[in-house]
């Protein structure tokens, strides 16, 4: 196998070992941390520059690989071949060709796959975290309700508390507005008597 050929067969089996690890049933918070780096690693977004490079010659040499594919069995079937060494011949180039169709798709295919694969974990994590977030705020958001709840409680209270205080208050101005449109002299006396006698007290002391 041709050297180019073989660094696209470790691409491949760098591209399985990849995606067997996103798919690891590895803790979240591991997966989260791993992902993390590696989304906001310069190192690894030089990498993935890179790696968009070498899939263009991987695509080019799969569309080379197709038509050496197809020109090999135009070959086998032009015409009748009566030379077993021919034949053998072109059975193996075809043969070579197919294995360098298979291995170069399969080698793209991956990568796309790899590629939706990373995007939609990542997405899922930054959901995750959003969720996370909201459900934070949500619990904040309960704890002021129950303050809320209950300084309308209180006020309630007060409230009920006021307007009883304000019932009792008109009824002993009612009250006093009866006795006192019997008997005006007997409620002044009634209200100056203890005035009196708080004068005598201070004059005593």
């Amino acid at each position: 196998m041709a050297l180019h050929y073989t660094l696209i067969f470790a691409l491949l089996v760098f591209e399985c070992s990849v995606f067997v690890t996103l798919i690891l049933p590895l803790p979240h918070r591991w997966r989260r941390n791993l992902l993390y780096v590696v989304s906001r690693s310069k190192a690894i977004a030089f990498v993935f520059y890179w790696m968009r490079v070498v899939f263009a010659f991987v695509f080019l040499l799969f569309i080379d690989a197709v038509i050496r594919m197809q020109k090999t069995q135009e070959e086998l079937h032009a015409e009748p071949i009566v030379n077993a060494q021919m034949e053998s011949q072109l059975h193996a180039r075809k043969f070579y060709s197919q294995r360098n169709v298979y291995l170069t798709g399969f080698t793209l295919f991956l990568g796309l796959i790899l590629t939706g694969t990373y995007n939609l974990i990542l997405d899922l994590l930054h959901r995750e975290d959003e969720l996370d977030t909201l459900k934070q705020d949500l619990e904040a958001t309960r704890k002021e309700l129950d303050v809320a709840r209950k300084r309308v409680a209180d006020f309630e209270i007060l409230k009920k508390q006021a307007e009883g205080q304000h019932d009792e208050y008109m009824r002993l101005a009612d009250k006093h507005n009866a006795l006192e449109a019997r008997s005006p002299g007997q409620v002044s006396s009634i209200v100056e008597e203890p005035v009196v006698v708080l004068k005598e007290v201070k004059k005593d002391a």
